[in-house]
């Protein structure tokens, strides 16, 4: 039984799924980086249903109205529960989200490709119908001579539950008017992971909504976007980006075009940062404030920290339990499990690590699922990520293998580690195995077209990144690179490989082998 306050942070469905599950894993952030002893819920107002089960509850200004109608209460103040309202004067909800940075270690890289990112949507801003008519004529010009230049551009929306069928309706019509290969709806965004993907993929963005410009400012992405109402004012003027919008009125064609010319892939402000880190800084303060003297009602025993739920021990193989426990989860929920943790768990993640620190929730031994199967059941993990771990496992095959069994279809795994022909790989005595350009190629089935080790899993590389020094390589050519990485040591830094989950498993065929997805990050 632990002594940890419960709190809840309620969410109402009246903005899009990405911006609700950022604002949950920033407050778990917050409350981990202030080491108060607090376990968070993210809960719908729908299925909230006494506000006294909780130490906390955690509300939007803009939301207490609903708030009050559905507890039919007069006033949010109750002796009870603490109320900690966010509110636009404190802690805006749209700033807060600018921290996002801080919760995703995914590579930021320059596009390779002519791709531009468009955000269409239902807009319900106060602009008259001739002006938006007029908007999107100028838009229709501008895309479709950029494409006529070589350019792609995929067209997105954020969407919120009420809204998502309205926006799929108008961005496929905003894209199959142009009847061109080169211009695609790719959905709506559902995941901060999905939107760092397009920008990586983007050499810039063009917006509609407020939301895609808070996303592009807290990755330092360049973006156009208009004057559509004070808010986008505002956030313009206080991060210094009037250059980036149009006002309705003003907006042509031919100023477009002109300012995508001068367009840099990235910003390059330092007010963005500085103002980022003060905004995050405030937050973690004013959670800190209003949580530190809160005492718990009750010893709260939660099934993420209690050992005698679901922490789960299979230390090198030997279980301290009689009783093998599984870590239940929701198969309809997206599950994404951190692989050796250490001390700095990744918030909105199931935290797996070999020794028992503060923030696990399942203390496995990677290196024994030969003898142990991890604490999870078949078809439940929808993404890995494993940040200087493989190196460490003897046995790679099993471990890989065991992970292929809990995921589910096309689960996606990001795995760092040094690469084979540098330093890092062999300095660290508890480095057991290196990896080179083909390794993770063994962890798939056609790689064993000629023998057979027993090996039943199977994931397909996706992309590999190779970061060097971007003093010593950048206006290298790829080849001219790739002979040194082949050539030399210590030439590559640090390899990030992008894995997903085939199932059923291909057959031990030489001819399904997939060529090398390779690109540098120049740092």
């Amino acid at each position: 039984m632990a002594n940890y306050l419960k709190i809840a942070n309620i969410s109402i469905d009246n903005r899009s799924a990405v911006f609700n599950n950022l604002y949950d894993d920033l407050i778990n952030k917050y409350l981990q980086d202030t080491k108060l002893n607090a376990v968070l819920e993210c809960i719908s107002i729908n299925d909230l249903e006494n506000l006294n089960d909780y130490d906390a509850i955690i509300i939007k200004n803009e939301d207490i109205d609903r708030f009050k109608t559905t507890f039919n209460i007069k006033s949010i103040e109750t002796e009870e529960t603490k109320i900690i309202v966010l509110n636009d004067t404190k802690n805006n909800f749209n700033n807060m989200l600018l921290g996002i940075r801080k919760l995703y270690y995914l590579p930021i890289v320059e596009a390779a490709d002519k791709i531009i990112s468009v955000n269409i949507q239902n807009l319900k801003y106060d602009i008259s119908k001739d002006k938006l008519e007029w908007m999107y004529e100028q838009l229709q010009i501008s895309l479709q001579i950029l494409i006529n230049n070589g350019y792609k551009i995929n067209v997105f929306s954020l969407s919120n539950n009420e809204d998502i069928l309205i926006n799929n309706k108008l961005c496929e019509e905003f894209a199959y008017q142009f009847q061109n290969d080169n211009i695609k709806y790719v959905g709506n965004i559902e995941s901060s992971e999905k939107f760092v993907e397009l920008i990586n993929e983007s050499l810039f963005f063009i917006n509609l909504s407020m939301e895609a410009n808070i996303l592009c400012t807290s990755f330092k992405k360049t973006f156009i976007t208009f004057k559509l109402d004070e808010e986008f004012e505002d956030f313009l003027s206080y991060f210094e980006l009037e250059n980036m919008a149009f006002g309705a009125d003003e907006f042509n064609a031919g100023e477009m075009l002109k300012k995508v010319e001068k367009l840099k892939s990235f910003l390059e402000s330092e007010v963005i940062d500085n103002k980022i880190e003060s905004i995050f800084d405030k937050n973690k303060t004013f959670f800190y404030d209003e949580l530190v003297n809160i005492k718990p009602k009750k010893l709260f025993k939660d099934s993420r920290l209690d050992t005698d739920e679901n922490r789960v021990y299979n230390n090198g193989g030997k279980r301290k339990k009689k009783k093998p426990f599984i870590y239940k989860l929701d198969k309809n929920s997206a599950n994404k499990l951190e692989l050796g943790c250490g001390k700095n768990p990744m918030p909105g993640w199931i935290h797996l690590d070999y020794m028992e620190l503060q923030g696990v929730d399942v203390v496995a031994n990677l290196d024994t699922c030969d003898e142990v199967p991890l604490p999870f059941e078949d078809n439940t993990i929808d993404e890995f990520f494993g940040s200087h771990v493989i190196e460490h496992i003897s046995k790679p095959l099993p471990m890989m293998e065991e992970l292929h069994r809990i995921a589910k279809p096309g689960a996606r795994a990001l795995f760092k580690c040094p690469y084979g022909s540098s330093d890092d790989a062999f300095e660290n005595p508890t480095h057991v195995r290196q990896y080179f350009l083909h390794s993770y190629g063994y962890f798939s089935q056609p790689y064993y077209w000629r023998e057979d080790y027993g090996y039943k899993g199977d994931w397909k590389v996706e992309k590999i990144y190779l970061v060097v020094s971007k003093k010593r390589y950048e206006g290298k050519t790829l080849d001219e690179i790739m002979y040194e990485v082949n050539t030399f040591r210590n030439v590559v830094i640090e390899m990030t490989v992008e894995l997903s989950a085939v199932k059923p498993i291909r057959e031990p065929k030489r001819e399904l082998q997939t060529p090398d997805n390779i690109e540098f990050v120049f740092v």
